[in-house]
């Protein structure tokens, strides 16, 4: 999810620039979509079947947790953006905008805190 945010905020690979960037950008976009393929090989095709018809049995009743979980994730981004923008102490540029803190929100819930300073 943080690379197909990332993809389209414009924001990875910022070494690059102009034209020799997007391509870049659609370039490594693809690479990362053909892991799907995988789901389309004869070895798993059943398997890949119940799962899908369980996905989409399940789907009616999967609609208030994935909202509430959109919800809060939005919430806390939106929190992360305006209280680094707020306190201005020292990663304000990798909070900016709403985009960078969708990115970085993703970072934080999964459990990778690799910007944040425990020693204080």
């Amino acid at each position: 999810i943080a690379y197909f945010i990332l993809f389209f905020s414009g924001d990875f690979g910022s070494v690059r620039n102009g034209d020799e960037h997007e391509y870049f950008l659609f370039v490594q976009f693809i690479l990362l979509s053909r892991v799907i393929r995988v789901l389309s090989f004869r070895r798993w095709s059943r398997e890949v079947e119940v799962v899908r018809r369980a996905v989409i049995a399940a789907g009616p009743m999967l609609l208030l947790p994935v909202f509430l979980s959109a919800q809060i994730f939005l919430t806390l981004a939106s929190l992360f953006v305006l209280t680094e923008n707020l306190e201005h102490r020292g990663h304000e540029n990798d909070f900016d905008n709403l985009i960078k803190g969708l990115y970085w929100t993703s970072h934080f819930l999964i459990g990778e805190w690799s910007i944040v300073d425990f020693s204080l």
